[in-house]
């Protein structure tokens, strides 16, 4: 064997063994987690006639416009994490299960203020659902923290049962809520019963 291919042949053991060790300490650093999940997309980012510039304008659009809600600039850092995913992101919270949904709503009246006066194509309209349930705290491929599991991942399922403007919240989180207060008594409305395939 040559020293180049010896060299080559070592390194990739070197990474082998970093990614094992990674794998061990993501396995071992887990955290079983109760969250509330804020799941949006923006309708239509994903349209192949729209260019890829517009697409980034759209979701830095949707970034500005969460961080001015008063719901975000209360909660610490070190009680959400924050996920991009391709049409929109995720936030999960560890406290209180009605910051997603003074999120949704305070989110939808920055964006009312956003769109007025615009011409259809460059207004911005989300659909966003909302969930509570246990998640996984762990680490990601650059070592970022990121929730996993079941509570997070029926929030995105709801999301995507709506359309433009609208928020959607589990049967469970709906009726946590309606015990909280009558405000939400009479803002959380039963929509329709739907069945969640895999």
């Amino acid at each position: 064997m040559t020293d180049h291919k010896r060299s080559w042949a070592h390194n990739l053991e070197e990474k082998m063994e970093s990614i094992v060790e990674n794998f061990k300490e993501n396995r071992q650093s887990s955290k079983l987690m109760h969250g509330y999940f804020f799941f949006v997309d923006i309708i239509g980012l994903s349209d192949p006639d729209m260019s890829a510039k517009t697409q980034i304008k759209k979701l830095q659009i949707l970034k500005q416009c969460i961080v001015r809600t008063s719901s975000f600039k209360r909660t610490s850092r070190k009680n959400m994490l924050i996920d991009q995913h391709g049409d929109g992101m995720s936030i999960t919270f560890f406290q209180g299960p009605q910051i997603p949904l003074r999120l949704a709503i305070e989110l939808q009246a920055e964006l009312k203020k956003y769109n007025k006066g615009r011409l259809a194509p460059d207004t911005e309209n989300v659909r966003i659902g909302l969930n509570s349930g246990i998640c996984y705290v762990i680490s990601d491929l650059n070592n970022n923290k990121t929730t996993w599991g079941p509570g997070i991942i029926l929030a995105k399922r709801v999301m995507d049962f709506g359309d433009k403007n609208h928020i959607l919240l589990t049967s469970s989180l709906a009726e946590s809520l309606r015990e909280i207060s009558d405000e939400y008594k009479k803002i959380i409305k039963r929509v329709h019963d739907f069945k969640i395939e895999n």
